[in-house]
Formats: C-alpha cells, structure tokens, sequence
C-alpha cells in the first residue's frame, strides 16, 4: 500500500510539472497574439520577460520534440511488435491452470519465438505477453512466478507510471541526474514485483531460478525485449534483493555533477538575458516583432 501511494505521488508530481511546462510554452505566443501584452502597458517589460526567457523556453521546447519524438517512434515499434503475438488458445496445461487461479483479469497473447519474452502492455485493457520460449522452457512454479510477476506490474498500473516519469525524463534530457532517479524508481518497481510474485508463489526461490534462466537464455540468443529479466535493473541486484541481502544503488558523482553545472548555466544565462533590457524597457532578445508592442 505504501509503495502504491509512493507511485502516485511521484506521476501526480510528474504530471503537474508536464502541465505547467505546457503552460509556460503556450503562455508566451498567447499573450502576443491576443494583444494582451499592450493592454498592461508598464508591466509589458515584466511579462515579456517573465514568459520569454530564451535559455529556459528554448530547452523547454528541446525537450518536448525530443520525449515526444521518442514517445511516438516506441509507440510505433511496440504496436508493431505487438502484431506478432496471437490470442492464447489454451493449449497448455500449466499455463491455464496458472491463469485460471488468478482472481485478476486480463488478456493474454502468445508469440512462437524460441526467445523467452515476457511483459505486459495497456493501461485499460491490460494483457500479459508471452513467448512459447518462455513457457517451454520454465518448469510450472517458475512460469507461475514469471506471470505473478507481470500481475503484480498490472496491478499497480506501472506501464501508465513509468510512461509518464519517463516523459518527464525526456523532457529534461539535459538533466542527468532525473533519467538516474527514474531509473531508481523502475529499480523499485522491479523488487516489489519480484517480492509479491515470490510470496505467491511460496518462495524466492522459484522467482530466482526464473530469473537465471530467462537471462541466460537471453544472452544466448541475438536479441530478445524479455523485459522479465533484461531491464536496466541487473539481475543480480534483483536476486540479492530477493534473497534478503542490501542491495546498494551508489549515485554516480559524475552525473550529479553534470547536473547541477547544467542548472547553474541554465540559471546565469537566464539571469543575464533577462536584464537585458533596452532603453524604450523592453527585454533587448524579444524578437522586432514582439518589441514594438512594449514601445506602443
């Protein structure tokens, strides 16, 4: 239940920080066109600094084209890797009785790659992804632990969640640290899942030998999206986790320090441009166009 309110705190947070970013894009080329700068007359110089910092909307800009661009383009991959699975048949005796005994609903598609793939997709109409490699090649408990494991990513509503953290994190690609703490919060994600599908499941055992031979069948093929086990959170780190031992996350000093350079530039540059003000009191970077309605 804690780890749920933490989720929802962070999208919550990660959603009003998107919304006011749109906010601040649109504000700017709005009060330009519907006059409403002119109508304020000496707080003119004011709001067009405040709303029209170069430094800040331009990255601000770079950064939507950039986490919308890469929103899209996985959108795309992913509907068209989702077209070479087929709707499950039943035809497999352990997978059904594990699929029967859960209380949850949900779709289920199956793929014939030998690869071992298994994750969910949807936000509404969830469905769990498996490949006959997985299920061949896990026995019954380890196949009940890999599909736990997805439900309780389902149940959670974790594709919806990391979606929008890692729009936030694309949105500020040029801050290091934030794709580091994202990719904390997916590390967490991982661990609850693995802990719920192994108390189901009657051991970490189960969940552990699933684990291991997921990943090591993926290393032995050319490729594979199993995201079961091939993550950004390593395996080893989840198999310790799961045997009750710390598990540490040291935070690298290099990208906090990018980061924090990166705000002091971002916070002088716009200091500086922002003072720029010209002798009729208008910010010297607006554009001719935006600068006559100051002197109007």
């Amino acid at each position: 239940m804690k780890s749920r309110r933490i989720d929802g705190v962070i999208a919550y947070s990660s959603i009003l920080v998107i919304v006011l970013v749109l906010v601040y894009l649109l504000i700017r080329p709005l009060i330009y066109l519907l006059g409403l700068c002119s109508a304020l007359d000496a707080q003119c110089k004011y709001i067009t600094t405040l709303f029209y910092n170069p430094v800040v909307y331009w990255l601000l800009v770079a950064g939507l084209v950039f986490s919308l661009g890469r929103y899209v383009i996985g959108r795309l991959k992913r509907s068209r890797y989702l077209k070479t699975f087929s709707a499950y048949k039943y035809d497999d005796v352990r997978l059904s009785k594990i699929i029967d005994g859960l209380d949850y609903e949900f779709k289920v598609f199956v793929s014939e790659k030998k690869q071992p793939v298994a994750f969910y997709s949807g936000i509404f109409r969830k469905a769990l992804y498996l490949s006959k490699g997985a299920i061949i090649y896990l026995d019954e408990s380890e196949l009940e632990a890999l599909v736990l494991h997805e439900v309780a990513h389902m149940f959670n509503n974790d594709a919806l969640h990391l979606s929008i953290a890692r729009l936030l994190s694309d949105l500020f690609f040029y801050l290091p640290g934030i794709r580091m703490i994202y990719n904390r919060w997916e590390a967490q994600k991982e661990y609850f899942a693995d802990g719920l599908a192994a108390k189901e499941v009657g051991g970490s055992g189960f969940v552990i030998n699933a684990l291991l031979k997921v990943s090591h069948l993926r290393l032995s093929t050319s490729r594979s999206v199993a995201s079961f086990s091939s993550g950004k959170t390593d395996v080893l780190k989840r198999i310790k986790k799961l045997q009750g031992k710390k598990v540490r996350h040291n935070l690298s000093r290099a990208v906090l320090v990018i980061t924090m350079l990166v705000i002091l530039f971002v916070g002088i540059s716009a200091r500086v441009s922002s003072t720029s003000i010209d002798e009729s009191g208008c910010p010297m970077h607006l554009p001719v166009e935006v600068n006559h309605v100051c002197t109007s």
